[in-house]
């Protein structure tokens, strides 16, 4: 069996347009030791016409009914076969020619190697940083689309869980980053352009679905922390000038501060 390094996985439904750019660029990339899989939600659009257009640059295709992007993400890892794995939705494009040679060569150590994305509507780089805390994670992530991953870390700690719509990878990296302590890695280079007008994550009708699985995630794996931030977050709304004069006041201030920076310590 020829082992590769990587296995592109992309998830597909009714989007043959973004299939189309996102093959392309898959297709036009200098580094080759890769396998490409496209796992498509039984679309009834152009996209199976897409795919055998674009056929002799496709591993793997597979066609039918799912339950949700996490549960095609699932399918796709199960297909794979390379040490790591990029998730590459359709309508998502590879920033340049060279992009993976840069990340792939030489082989990365870390277990799950992050980069920035564009924003493909307003062209605005969003940038990470190299340490990452869980004050970060608190209120953002790294994008599964920039982000390059051991797939032995699914065969160590599981699958995606489909019970959550949105934030399945974003409670993957917190698990891995903070309770197994897995060795991330910062590229600061642009690895994707972000299609926004197609991302789940980023429709405003899913905000209120965002932050409810949000919490819901915290509150399973770190209920004591998030009593924490709501205290500290809470405190911002009553620093006026004549409750900072007041010494017990100060001291509960200085005790929630030293709470978040203990905590923050730890990761």
């Amino acid at each position: 069996v020829n082992r590769m390094n990587l296995s592109i996985i992309t998830v597909n439904y009714n989007n043959a347009p973004g299939l189309e750019k996102t093959i392309e660029s898959v297709a036009k990339q200098s580094y080759s030791s890769f396998e490409f899989i496209i796992i498509d939600g039984g679309s009834t659009d152009d996209s199976p016409e897409v795919v055998k257009n674009f056929s002799e640059y496709v591993d793997v295709y597979l066609s039918e009914k799912d339950n949700g992007v996490y549960h095609a993400m699932n399918k796709g890892i199960l297909k794979a076969s390379g040490e790591f794995l990029l998730f590459l939705n359709s309508g998502d494009c590879l920033m340049n020619e060279e992009v993976l040679k840069t990340v792939m060569v030489p082989t990365p150590k870390a277990s799950v190697i992050y980069c920035n994305v564009m924003n493909n509507i307003t062209g605005e780089v969003l940038t990470y940083p190299e340490k990452l805390r869980f004050s970060f994670f608190y209120a953002a992530t790294i994008n599964h689309q920039s982000s390059f991953i051991k797939r032995d870390l699914f065969l160590k700690y599981g699958l995606y869980n489909e019970k959550y719509r949105i934030v399945s990878d974003w409670c993957f990296f917190m698990e891995c980053c903070f309770i197994r302590r897995e060795p991330f890695e910062y590229k600061n280079i642009v690895c994707t352009v972000f299609d926004y007008t197609d991302g789940v994550s980023t429709r405003k009708e899913n905000y209120n679905l965002l932050l409810a699985e949000k919490e819901a995630v915290l509150n399973e794996l770190f209920p004591g922390f998030v009593e924490d931030y709501k205290e500290a977050e809470s405190h911002k709304n009553f620093c006026t000038p004549k409750k900072m004069a007041d010494n017990s006041y100060r001291q509960r201030l200085r005790a929630i501060k030293a709470k978040i920076r203990r905590m923050l310590n730890f990761y």
